[in-house]
């Protein structure tokens, strides 16, 4: 595994080399958290990286949404990244997408999964006890992403029983979920939207990663829930809505690559567009151009679009794709 640095620390060392519990390499308001955490030999990563401040339309009409888009991952022994939040259209640290794709389809057990998820919740309340006041926007993220575990989530749990067996369907069997969160903006004559994606892994029985999109305002996961779109059974081990599924790292990744604005009718895209060329990724198993005037329908009578700023601030659902 690469060991990465910061300030010439190393990131991501073996957990022989490190002491049980938490072990904070580097932590700076405007830079971010390097730390790892071991438990019975075990060993996960944390990393949060700090980016541009979040609109201040956006924040005016949301007074919860964060004050900096913030990026966070949680990355395993094999250095597969299993939990991530995006704040804006692309990962800070551009080489996250790249490295999240070239560990891809590491072996492990569902037993191995579920305890580095119950590591990260652990993880997050060690961050939470150590760090002071000034790493607040670090941490919450940490905290929010590792509230509710995948093995805990009943909707997660429930969708996945009915799922066709490898032998009924005859290939790799990963199935990649995409779920709609929103919320009210100005009275409700807007809304903020933002997709949460999931993988199921039905050879090992588990949810093998996350990701929680937050496109410039609130997380998907800290809004309500709207609705589900899914790949069923595809060949990508993963199928990041990061859009990089090569190791290069020259290409845009994550949500609509054109420039933001909040208001719909701008000709430049808001939350909305960005979260159904999210969906639309993970409901056609490949990245799309997201730069396209191509439109996207939620499967009603709204169509959004990254190039044309149309995402209207009603959704006309429940539609989902």
């Amino acid at each position: 595994m690469v060991v990465a640095c910061e300030n010439g620390v190393p990131t991501h060392p073996p957990a022989s080399q490190l002491s049980p519990g938490l072990t904070v390499f580097d932590a700076k308001p405007d830079f971010g958290i390097n730390a790892a955490y071991v438990k019975n030999g075990r060993v996960i990563y944390i990393e949060t990286r700090i980016g541009p401040t979040t609109p201040e339309a956006i924040r005016l009409n949301d007074p919860t949404a964060p004050l900096h888009e913030v990026d966070v991952r949680f990355v395993d022994q094999y250095g597969a990244t299993f939990t991530a939040q995006m704040g804006g259209d692309g990962f800070i640290e551009q080489t996250w997408a790249a490295e999240m794709a070239a560990n891809a389809g590491r072996a492990y057990t569902a037993a191995e999964r579920t305890e580095d998820f119950v590591m990260s919740r652990e993880a997050a309340n060690a961050i939470n006890a150590q760090m002071n006041a000034a790493m607040i926007e670090h941490v919450e993220p940490l905290l929010a992403n590792t509230r509710v575990l995948p093995h805990e989530d009943p909707r997660l749990q429930a969708r996945v029983k009915n799922l066709p067996t490898t032998s009924e369907v005859g290939y790799t069997n990963y199935t990649h979920y995409a779920d709609l969160y929103k919320k009210c903006l100005v009275g409700c004559l807007g809304e903020h939207a933002a997709a949460y994606a999931w993988d199921y892994n039905q050879s090992t029985g588990t949810y093998d990663w996350s990701l929680n999109t937050c496109n410039h305002g609130t997380c998907a996961g800290s809004m309500s829930y709207y609705c589900t779109s899914s790949s069923v059974h595809t060949y990508q081990a993963q199928s990041y809505f990061t859009g990089d599924t090569t190791t290069s790292t020259g290409s845009r990744n994550g949500a609509c690559c054109t420039n933001y604005n909040w208001n719909p009718g701008s000709g430049q895209h808001n939350s909305n567009d960005d979260a159904f060329y999210e969906m639309q990724q993970i409901k056609n198993g490949s990245r799309g151009s997201c730069s396209s005037t191509s439109t996207y329908s939620d499967g009603c009578s709204a169509t959004y679009s990254c190039a044309s700023g149309n995402g209207n601030g009603e959704f006309s659902g429940p539609c989902c794709l």
